[in-house]
């Protein structure tokens, strides 16, 4: 069974995805997963990789983050050269900070 979802590139082989993607069938995640990195007219050859975290997940009704990393292990693979990432934090205790987020709802995939 095919499963799609984004992910983001946050090194030059690990990418940061959604857990329900990767964990179709219960807690075991997928032993192989097939990757396109970029889009439309930008878009590569696609490639492949393993989820390396975590190594089981409960499910979108459990405790764990929806979220996965999976380690690109092709040997031919030349990651395309992207801005450094980087992460931020809210400091303070004041709500209110606005905020937009898309992708794929559990099941819509």
């Amino acid at each position: 069974r095919t499963r799609v979802g984004s992910g983001l590139l946050i090194t030059g082989r690990l990418v940061l995805t959604a857990a329900h993607v990767v964990f179709p069938e219960g807690p075991v995640a997928s032993s192989r997963v097939g990757l396109t990195v970029g889009v439309g007219e930008t878009g590569r050859a696609g490639t492949s990789g393993r989820v390396v975290w975590p190594e089981r997940w409960d499910g979108p009704g459990g405790t764990a983050p929806d979220a996965a990393l999976i380690r690109i292990d092709d040997p031919g693979w030349i990651s395309p050269q992207v801005d450094r990432l980087r992460w931020g934090a809210l400091t303070g205790r004041a709500g209110g900070i606005a905020g937009e987020a898309a992708g794929f709802p559990p099941g819509a995939a």
